[in-house]
């Protein structure tokens, strides 16, 4: 399987360690010189197809896999994770320092960036962009909830105030196009549901739901972009991207199924990349709901699941069982597996709580997500042997998403997008007042451990605070968690240096066209 040299722009792997937990007066490294750098122009326009529709191009807003695909070409951030470490690196933001107490962060600016409507950015722009998300409370504002200020002092200089040391605001600053940088008075002066105003390597020229055309922006201050047009199609079923792939209609899919790499790995005309992700994947129990407010009830569930087996279903190669969400090449991977499969413990875990056999449980899950579906089934079908009669409910994602949000289910089967930093895991989640704790967990202790490890500088023990809050949220089955999922992509063999990215964000910027 084949992927490409690692991109400068956006780059991301799984590997040793986050240099997110900055120690006082730290500075990021030097951008290298602004401006274009000399090269041949952008030639070429290549064909890609993804599954899913853009509900809207506004990077504050977007909220589905398809619109953020999109939007990562088109918008920058300060900073951008990069590199075998995850560091991250300079981007809109060419250096920065903490004070000694972490409490202010002190960006300097690129200089010679513009916009895609010929203004230039300035500090101006990134208060308002992040004013925007946090007062209209958009999608990046979670991550900004410590921003107590954001001050411009000049044109190159923004100074971001905090209400408390907060050593994952580089993830926060930098994980997501949710928190791009826009310029001034945007949303006043641009549809951004249709248009895009941003300072990435491409231009959005035509925008709609089910298409979208990139052209390439030749004055983005980074080296590329080295096609000329990307041109996004919106397909209703990745069988359709595939289909459209083997036949050379398209030259880029961006997802390709379990069921298909083998058949397509002994294809020539097809590349496949392949990538650990930083997804994972979990059944939640409602703990507002009887019987799951019992422990016991959960544990059971918990052991009674043979989660390689429920892997093996969603796609054999694919997926890697995992209790703790935390994908184990992330330094911040917790080696912990309480839960060994055993059917007839779980039986008499149940049978001691002295609930009637069999036990009814409702299990939700998305329709439109083929791997869901198979993991769905794999689980109901291994739990009705320990004596839980499970009714799987597959409704339309909009559905899925009003009832999760009203704690309208028995369980769930619930996919993230995890982050580089354990936050993106585990606060919203588990935390008593979290905003995605919607299985209703509360347990004061773990709510400390996970607000102390938000604000501890000292790595190792952030680490170790982390490692104290997933044993207990994994004990009390706050969510079970099942497995991580592979990103894997496939291409023609004309596109070159193309990378797959763990955090599924899709990045054109130094890919090119054979001849």
């Amino acid at each position: 399987m084949a992927a490409g040299a690692a991109p400068l722009r956006r780059a991301v792997g799984l590997g040793v360690v986050t240099a997110l937990a900055l120690t006082a007066c730290s500075m990021g490294g030097d951008a290298g010189p602004d401006g274009d750098v000399d090269g041949p122009r952008p030639t070429g326009t290549l064909r890609a197809a993804m599954s899913g529709r853009v509900e809207t191009y506004d990077p504050h807003r977007a909220a589905t896999a398809s619109s953020t695909a999109v939007l990562d070409n088109v918008y920058d951030t300060l900073v951008v994770p990069a590199g075998d470490d995850l560091s991250y690196q300079p981007s809109l933001a060419e250096r920065w320092e903490t004070s000694a107490d972490g409490l202010t962060w002190t960006f300097t600016l690129r200089g010679g960036v513009t916009f895609h409507d010929g203004t230039n950015l300035d500090a101006a722009d990134v208060v308002y962009s992040y004013q925007r998300i946090v007062d209209g409370r958009l999608a990046g504002a979670p991550g900004l909830a410590t921003v107590e200020s954001v001050v411009g002092q000049g044109e190159r200089t923004v100074v971001i105030g905090l209400s408390r040391p907060t050593p994952n605001l580089l993830d926060s600053l930098g994980a997501s196009v949710d928190v791009a940088i826009l310029p001034v008075g945007a949303a006043r002066r641009y549809d951004l549901d249709t248009q895009a105003v941003g300072t990435g390597p491409f231009r959005l020229a035509d925008a709609g739901p089910r298409r979208a055309r990139l052209t390439a922006f030749t004055d983005h201050w980074d080296d590329g972009p080295f096609l000329a047009e990307v041109d996004v199609q919106l397909l209703a079923r990745p069988a359709a991207a595939l289909a459209a792939l083997r036949d050379g209609r398209v030259q880029w899919v961006g997802s390709v199924p379990a069921q298909q790499i083998a058949a397509l790995s002994e294809e020539g005309n097809v590349e496949l990349g392949q990538a650990p992700s930083v997804d994972y994947w979990s059944l939640v129990m409602n703990l507002r709901r009887p019987p799951f407010d019992e422990l016991d009830v959960r544990r059971a569930v918990a052991v009674g699941l043979d989660r390689a087996g429920v892997a093996a279903a969603v796609g054999e190669g694919t997926v890697t069982p995992n209790q703790t969400a935390i994908p184990p090449d992330s330094y911040w991977h917790y080696d912990y597996a309480p839960f060994d499969h055993d059917v007839e413990a779980a039986s008499l875990l149940l049978a001691d709580v002295g609930l009637p056999a069999p036990l009814d449980m409702g299990l939700m899950v998305a329709s439109g997500n083929a791997g869901a579906r198979r993991a769905a089934q794999a689980v109901a079908a291994q739990l009705a042997v320990m004596g839980v009669r499970v009714t799987l409910e597959a409704i339309p994602r909009a559905t899925w998403r009003e009832r999760r949000d009203h704690g309208d289910f028995d369980a769930m089967l619930l996919g993230r997008r995890g982050n580089i930093d354990p936050v993106g895991y585990y606060d919203a989640e588990h935390s008593c007042e979290g905003a995605a704790n919607y299985q209703g967990y509360c347990d004061q202790v773990t709510t400390q451990l996970l607000e102390e490890a938000a604000g501890e500088p000292d790595l190792d023990r952030r680490k170790d605070l982390y490692d104290a809050a997933t044993k207990r949220i994994v004990d009390d089955v706050s969510h079970l968690f099942l497995y991580n999922t592979d990103v894997v992509q496939a291409w023609s063999p004309r596109l070159e240096n193309y990378v797959v990215r763990p955090d599924r964000a899709v990045d054109f910027s130094t890919a090119r066209l054979r001849r």
